[in-house]
């Protein structure tokens, strides 16, 4: 699926509609999940909307292209979830 989504979006299709159903959901999690943690102060950003597009960005375009990912590390979707969470955690500023 991200890959149809990649796709649609460089194009900038008209079926990007059609996907948004699909895809949105996501989203609208994403921003329940950082405004609750923002909340509890676990942790913290100074744009909401920014925060998710990154987050979302990191984990649609990174590891998943092969064009951008030429490494040759022999890993586990596991092990890179892993790294993308930490990743993420750290941008957002995690409160320990």
């Amino acid at each position: 699926m991200i890959d149809i989504l990649q796709q649609e979006i460089v194009m900038n299709s008209p079926r990007l509609e059609m996907l948004k159903d699909v895809f949105l959901p996501s989203w609208e999690q994403l921003r329940a999940i950082l405004v609750t943690c923002k909340e509890q102060k676990t942790i913290d950003f100074e744009s909401i909307d920014i925060a998710i597009n990154f987050v979302m960005g990191t984990l649609m375009f990174s590891y998943n292209n092969p064009f951008l990912n030429r490494s040759s590390i022999d890993t586990t979707p596991e092990y890179i979830a892993d790294l993308a969470v930490s990743f993420v955690l750290d941008g957002l500023h995690t409160k320990k």
